[in-house]
């Protein structure tokens, strides 16, 4: 991921397996209260440890949390 400063806003720019996963977590969200790695690599093409290091990823942006 890489982050791009733009004045006091933070602009991210998300590799295709982030926002892939991002929209399944965002699509999940609505009908679950705990979404896994495995259910979201289950749900997508990449494998569990892509899923694992874009979620990190993602929380690290504070695009996404855990509970």
């Amino acid at each position: 991921m890489t982050e791009v400063r733009m004045g006091k806003r933070i602009q991210y720019t998300l590799t295709e397996v982030e926002r892939e996963i991002l929209a399944l977590v965002q699509m999940l969200a609505h009908n679950s209260t705990a979404i896994s790695s495995a259910t979201i690599s289950a749900c997508s093409r990449y494998t569990r440890p892509e899923v694992e290091q874009a979620l990190s990823s993602l929380m690290a942006a504070g695009l996404i949390c855990q509970r």
